[in-house]
Order: structure tokens, then sequence, then C-alpha cells
């Protein structure tokens, strides 16, 4: 199926299929026309960001917030409260439960999907049944989040090669979902740069003044959870200034951020990943910078998710108290709502804002109090590293390839959901840990090239994955850890 530069890969009868109509593709292929060009050219310079990092010029300094008293277009009245958002799996069970909920929110990211290919394209066309369905009806309000800007999508074709997956998910998003929502509420995730955030300003400007939505229509919640953007809040917010209700990270994807950007230093190798918490000086900082600079604009903070899940048959105590102290950690920081992953903490995480802060959120908590500087943002938790934290980050990297290697786009270990921004961070710690000679564990044994080897055959031996080659897994894991490959090897459709 063609429609002007785009071509379409999947088959008539795909569960998207409907999505694929001449109206919505001919959007695709305006945006790819309108924007593909400049979205290479930013991805170009994220490449050469990345070389200058690993020469040594990174930054050290955040930069003064301009004292212009501008406020953030301001979130629409749905989204004032977003105390407990349900980041919840978009399929025909999960999502219409979701929308009618005890959950402040409802967040669908496609950011947290293997990428697995047509798993993106299936959420949307369950996104589009449950707002259908749910049109005329009382639900809560939906964050719909695309894909990063350095992902494709393979099943559509712009010219020869394939589309980008943020152009293509906002076109599809908005071109079916756009009129069953009074506030089109979206999430931008791992931006790296003030020219990366006017971009997405000016996709959604195009999409106003081309009838796809109406003016004031748009609110975003931008996510600071990169190395460049954490120096960078106030421009990226600037940029976006008309369109941003509420600023938000993800824990895992900012550690995942930091052994991407300072692979080539050992002074920055992480400690297991257990001990990659919350509670870490880097960490809380990263927190309370976004928090003043949200609540300075007049927006909301969101914390990072809780990935837990709790199995039907034991659904006990075991996450719930971990769940409290992280949820009144947050507050006490001073954001405005917190994430989880499962219906059963909804009401866990809601009693906590009851009794802590009852109000809708707490924008006049400035914290001017702590003042944040270059070396906050960069310090690196100190902890051990551990052979059982070494099979921890194997578990979670290998398992997460033969997830991907079997079709499958949600990976649970452990009752915990795991991202590709997890599966990056493992793999990430366990390349940084044999490259440099502080991958040191705990009992001095080195984390060199032949004790990994030895570890991982021995990790992927216990696995029995009918019908895929755990041994094909291992090796290419094997291939990015010993740097043979990057991570588009390790992670497919990532540019």
């Amino acid at each position: 199926m063609h429609d002007q530069a785009i071509t379409v890969r999947f088959p008539a009868d795909a569960p998207y299929a409907m999505l694929a109509d001449q109206r919505t593709l001919a959007l695709v292929a305006e945006l790819h026309e309108q924007f593909a060009p400049r979205l290479l050219d930013l991805m170009e310079q994220r490449r050469q960001r990345q070389n200058a990092y690993d020469n040594g010029d990174w930054p050290h300094s955040i930069p003064p917030v301009s004292t212009d008293n501008w406020l953030a277009g301001g979130a629409a009245q749905v989204l004032r409260d977003r105390r407990v958002e349900w980041h919840c799996s978009a399929d025909d069970d999960s999502l219409p439960e979701a929308l009618y909920s005890a959950a402040s929110t409802v967040v669908v990211d496609l950011c947290e999907l293997l990428p697995v290919d047509g798993a993106a394209l299936t959420a949307l066309a369950a996104i589009h049944r449950a707002l259908k369905a749910s049109a005329q009806l009382p639900r809560n309000a939906l964050i719909f989040g695309m894909r990063e800007l350095c992902c494709r999508e393979p099943l559509m074709l712009w010219k020869t090669a394939p589309a980008h997956a943020a152009l293509v998910d906002v076109a599809f998003f908005l071109g079916h979902s756009a009129a069953l929502q009074d506030a089109i509420c979206l999430k931008l995730s791992q931006l790296e740069s003030a020219a990366e955030a006017e971009l997405w300003r000016d996709i959604l400007k195009y999409l106003e003044s081309a009838g796809i939505v109406a003016p004031d229509q748009i609110n975003a919640t931008l996510a600071i959870e990169t190395v460049p953007a954490v120096f960078a809040i106030d421009t990226l917010m600037y940029a976006l200034k008309d369109y941003v209700a509420a600023l938000t990270l993800d824990h895992s994807s900012c550690f995942a951020s930091l052994v991407r950007a300072f692979r080539e230093f050992p002074q920055f190798v992480l400690p297991d990943l257990s001990e990659l918490t919350g509670s870490t000086h880097l960490l809380q900082r990263w927190e309370i910078l976004l928090v003043q600079h949200a609540h300075r604009r007049g927006v909301l903070a969101i914390g990072s998710p809780a990935r837990w899940q709790a199995r039907h048959a034991d659904r006990d105590n075991r996450f719930f108290g971990r769940l409290r102290a992280e949820n009144e950690r947050q507050i006490q920081a001073g954001f405005d709502g917190i994430g989880v992953a499962d219906e059963v903490f909804v009401a866990a995480a809601r009693e906590v804002f009851d009794r802590l802060m009852p109000g809708q959120h707490q924008l006049h908590q400035l914290r001017g109090d702590m003042h944040i500087v270059g070396a906050d943002l960069l310090q690196v938790p100190k902890g051990k590293i551990t052979e059982s934290g070494l099979r921890a980050c194997l578990a979670v990297a290998l398992q997460g390839l033969l997830a991907l290697a079997e079709g499958r786009s949600a990976l649970i270990l452990d009752q915990r959901r795991e991202t590709p921004a997890s599966i990056e961070l493992a793999a990430g710690q366990l390349r940084h840990w044999v490259s440099h000679a502080t991958g040191v564990l705990d009992d001095g044994r080195i984390v060199d090239e032949e004790f990994f080897q030895g570890v991982l055959e021995d990790e992927a031996a216990k696995l029995d994955t009918v019908g895929i080659d755990v041994a094909e897994r291992a090796q290419c894991l094997s291939d990015f850890v010993l740097g043979r490959t990057s991570a588009a090897g390790l992670l497919p459709n990532f540019a």
C-alpha cells in the first residue's frame, strides 16, 4: 500500500490496518516531508555530542535560569490532578479498566514497549478502540507517549527507509483520537536539546494549523531523563512553553543515559542495579532540580514510576512498604504525582497522597532551600559490584533479548516490568564493567572478558526457551558488551 512517499509493509488484515487509511497515511507523509530532514540533522547532532562526551567535553555547570517570569501554557483542568498515574498496558483488557479506575490519569507510553515489530501499532489500535468505546462516558485522562526520536517503524517506509516512529505515532494517535478527547495529553521522552524540543513544538503547531487538533487542545509532559536535558531544563521548557503541562523522569532512563554518555570513563562506572535507587545523591538532585524548574514555571512535577507488578495469587505486602516509602520520599521532594504499573498499587499510592498532600498539587513548593550545582548531577553513586549484581544485569539484558526474539513486547522479571531503558542500562553496566579497570567485584575478582563470558554462559545455560536460540541471543549480548556492536545492534529499530 502506498501513499505518496509512504509504503505500508503489513497485510490488510493486520489488527492495526484500519488505522492506515488514506487520510492518516497522507498525514504521515506530510510530517515526514516537513520534518524528517530536520530530525535526521538532530540525530547527527546527537552523534556529534556523544563524540564530544567521549573526548571529555561534557557539561560541568548548570546555565543560569532566565529571570523572565514567564509561565508555561498551563495544564488543562483535567490534568491538574495527577497524583496517581497508572502506567497501563495498551490492550483490550487493561486499558478500558484503567480508564475507569481510581487512578488520577492513565499513561500509555510506547517507549515502555520492547521494540517488537507491530507492537506499537497494535497498542495504537487498542487505544483507539478504548477511547471510541468510552467517548460519551466520564473517564480518566489518557496521557500518550510517542516513541523516541531515534526510533524507526520497520513496518512503514518513508521513501526507501523505515519511517520515523515518533512521526508515525503522533499521526496515528491524533489522526484517529483527537476528536475523541477534549484535551490531548502527549508525553515527549528522551529529548537531548532545545533544538529537539523546538522540533516537537513545530510539529504540534503544524498539526494545529492543519486542523488535526484545535489550538490549546494539546498539553505535553516533558521527560527530563538524559544528561544533556538535565543541564538545559529551562531552555527545553521555553521551547515548549505553549504546550508543557508537566515535567517527569524515569530512574532507569536517567542512569541509562549516564552510562551511555560517559561510556569511555572509568570514574562513571556504576554499582549494582539494586543500589541505583531514588535515595542516591545523583537522582535526588536530578529530581529536586526538576521540581524547581517545573514549579517555577507553573507546571506539575511527576515522579519516576514504580515498575512493580503484583501477581493475583500473591498480592501481599511485598512491595507495598517500598511503594509507600518511595511515594513519601517523592512528595517530600516536591513532586505532585507518582506512577504505578499495577492497579493494586493505586489505592496505596493515593492513601499516601491523601495523608501528606491532600490537595491536587503542591506548586507552591519551589524548593528554594536547595542549591544544585553541575557536580551534583554527575555524582556517581557509591556502592559495590557483586557477582549477584552481575548476574542480575545478565538476567535483565539476556531475557530482554529473548523476549524480543519471541516477539513479546513486555518483560516481567521478579514482578518488575522491564523496559527498553532498563535493558539498555543493564547491558550498558556490563559493558562498562568489562571495559574499565574499576569493574571489580567486592571480593576482588576483575570483571574482564574471560570472567564475563564464563558467567554469561552459565546464565544462558539456565534458560530453557523452546524454539529460541539462547546461544544466539547470548552472542548478541556478548558482542555489545565487548564493544563489537552498538546499542542499535542490541535493540532493533533504534537509529
